[in-house]
């Protein structure tokens, strides 16, 4: 006689979470503009800085979710980065970060207070990718809001 197994039906969200989490990302990513994006320039803007990681030896793998802003005009994007530099010294940091302000068009410079400034910074809040969390808890939700066909795209870039 054969035990019976009962095998737990696992949620569109716990598909997306298994897949994710199999390619092992070292950095999430939130970019932003201070300009209003659509979401064709999204998604030309993330593959820009998508292919400049590239181009710097970063061999990036993105997988990326544009989501529009819940109280502005305009989209925004969360990315789960594979580069391989998992632990970045503090200028590589800072190299990725002015990085995307050249690829965002936003790397004007002026003089303020004296120093040397980026007008117009493009926000980019890199940060470790946290393992314990997963893929999951990072980015589906934001594919599985409600209307999210409408308001949200997400693409993996190679």
């Amino acid at each position: 006689m054969k035990a019976k197994v009962k095998r737990k039906t696992l949620t569109l969200k716990e598909y997306y979470s298994r897949w994710l989490s199999q390619y092992g990302f070292t950095h999430f990513v939130t970019l932003t503009t201070p300009y209003e994006l659509t979401l064709n320039s999204s998604r030309r803007l993330v593959e820009r800085f998508h292919n400049k990681l590239k181009e710097q030896g970063f061999e990036p793998n993105t997988f990326f979710v544009t989501e529009k802003f819940e109280v502005k005009d305009g989209y925004h994007l969360h990315l789960l980065l594979k580069i391989n530099k998992p632990k970045l010294e503090k200028h590589e940091f800072k190299f990725i970060c002015e990085l995307y302000q050249r690829v965002a068009g936003t790397s004007k410079v002026g003089l303020v207070e004296g120093k040397i400034k980026y007008l117009n910074w493009a926000r980019i809040d890199l940060q470790k990718y946290l393992k314990t969390k997963g893929a999951g808890y990072y980015v589906t939700k934001y594919i599985l809001k409600e209307n999210s066909n409408k308001h949200a795209e997400y693409d993996f870039l190679i």
